[in-house]
């Protein structure tokens, strides 16, 4: 499987690219961007990375190789998060298949929602995916270790093994994960100066962005690639947080001389479609909307904003 992330490099025309690229894909290492054959950026002048990562303590954890994705599962829980998100989210269920390292956020108002959520992505990768997952661990949460959660195991058939107490570091696999999803989500918000409270829409992004970067672990193939088994189309992916126009159909504007551009927020994009989720500015009480919209290839600099303005 060879990875197209170089026939895209040549979209990218501006002295600026290399910038823009490190935004997009939510500050990653120059490393991580020639891997993929994207233009560097200099590294001394990003002051979020300055400010949003921090050296991560390695995880001495040690799993068992798997042949296949399903194989082995690794799921955690963060929170509760002190500020909850704008939909009113204080947990987010992480779940990582060990052999391809894709990754699936899921957002929770309480604990005891978990189970749910599990069964939400477990009856997705049964659609998605073909097959049923063979084996995940967890550590002894009461979220995890219950009743509920035994009979789904049983019914389902597959094992479920659990780490001791106060031992996060043997569910190291999961841990690692979330480091990364939310030191990406810490960027991603202190990058486009966006509230706190939308830190759940910020996982969600963080989680795509780490599904599409390629890992040397993997032979330099992404999470996407191993998971789907093709190439993620990024030429959709716009920087999260930034100032979009997104063009207003035909039936949404009042009159014939109507604006037929509309200046939101982009707060998510979607991997296999020119999807998004954005915030709308034109009122106090902003509202978000899941729409879909033509791309144009173009951007420019917003002078009522200090970043990046993309028309979508």
């Amino acid at each position: 499987m060879v990875s197209d992330f170089t026939n895209y490099a040549a979209l990218l025309t501006t002295v600026h690219s290399g910038t823009c690229w490190h935004s997009r894909l939510g500050h990653p290492s120059n490393q991580t961007l020639r891997s993929m054959g994207l233009p560097i950026y200099d590294k001394e002048d990003c002051d979020v990375c300055a400010r949003g990562k921090m050296t991560l303590k390695p995880f001495n954890s040690h799993f068992d190789k798997v042949e296949k994705p399903l194989d082995f599962l690794h799921l955690d829980l963060v929170g509760p998060i002190s500020l909850p998100s704008v939909a009113g989210y204080q947990y987010f269920l992480t779940i990582v298949d060990q052999h391809t390292s894709f990754k699936f956020t899921r957002f929770l108002k309480h604990k005891l929602d978990a189970l749910k959520e599990f069964i939400t992505v477990n009856n997705l990768i049964k659609t998605t995916q073909g097959g049923k997952i063979r084996k995940f661990v967890s550590d002894r949460g009461g979220e995890f270790s219950n009743s509920e959660f035994k009979r789904l195991a049983n019914e389902s058939g597959f094992i479920h093994v659990t780490s001791p107490p106060y031992t996060p570091q043997l569910n190291g696999f999961a841990e690692s994960a979330n480091w990364t999803i939310l030191e990406k989500a810490r960027c991603l918000l202190l990058g486009e100066n966006l509230p706190n409270h939308y830190w759940a829409e910020a996982v969600n992004h963080a989680t795509l962005l780490t599904n599409l970067i390629p890992t040397p672990l993997r032979e330099n193939l992404s999470p996407f690639q191993l998971w789907i088994g093709a190439s993620p189309k990024i030429k959709s992916l716009r920087t999260f947080g930034c100032k979009v126009v997104f063009a207003v159909p035909k039936q949404r504007r009042p009159w014939e001389l109507s604006s037929t551009g509309e200046t939101d927020i982009l707060l998510s994009s979607d991997y296999e479609s020119p999807a998004y989720r954005k915030l709308k500015l034109n009122n106090k009480r902003c509202s978000l909307l899941g729409m879909s919209f033509s791309l144009k290839m173009s951007f420019l600099r917003s002078k009522e904003h200090h970043n990046l303005m993309e028309i979508i």
